[in-house]
């Protein structure tokens, strides 16, 4: 007898929500450790067997591979909603993805080194980062490749990185809406006005 159809969608769909339980368990677990969590632990958390995680999965590796690729995504979806050419809007668009995934960034670089899949996530994410720093801030940089342009770009870079946000925001105290004033006013200090239309 032939499998119909709808009875193939369904179970992809299902697949499909038992892979993204499994992932959302897993990032859960990291961040209230710090740790990559075993699988065992992801597998209770999910409601799952950890034959399941593995025959989606493959491996403890494969399944850490797919969190941080789901976060990348993530972010990379977020800051596409960012403004070009707006330094206020950009900043809020920043402070928006800060507020909802600092905590797994800031995770994810403590364990910068521990593994190659962390290692390479963290290669990812911040080339997500110049890449959106290069297209909303693009107005304001030199039209061709250089030393100026790169200069610019690192210094963009640098003053919408996590670690400002957080030294802002966390450490110093500063509310939401004074840390993104402050972000814009040092952004307004390291490029050039835009040239005239």
């Amino acid at each position: 007898m032939k499998t119909r159809p709808y009875t193939q969608t369904r179970r992809a769909e299902a697949a499909a929500a038992t892979a993204t339980r499994v992932i959302e368990a897993q990032t859960q677990l990291f961040l209230e450790t710090g740790d990559v969590p075993t699988l065992d632990a992801v597998a209770q958390r999910a409601g799952v067997a950890v034959q399941t995680i593995l025959r989606r999965f493959g491996s403890k590796e494969g399944l850490l591979t797919a969190s941080f690729e789901a976060y990348r995504q993530r972010i990379a979806d977020q800051r596409d909603q960012a403004p070009v050419g707006d330094i206020e809007g950009a900043v809020d668009n920043l402070g928006q993805h800060y507020s909802e995934s600092a905590d797994l960034a800031l995770r994810l670089l403590a364990i910068e080194g521990a593994s190659a899949t962390a290692t390479e996530a963290t290669r990812q994410a911040r080339a997500v980062h110049r890449a959106w720093v290069e297209r909303v801030f693009a107005p304001y940089l030199p039209a061709s490749e250089g030393a100026e342009r790169e200069r610019r770009v690192v210094q963009a870079v640098v003053l919408t990185d996590v670690y400002v946000w957080k030294l802002l925001h966390r450490d110093l105290g500063l509310s939401r809406a004074d840390t993104e004033a402050t972000i814009v006013d040092l952004l307004r200090r390291a490029l050039p006005p835009k040239p005239a239309a």
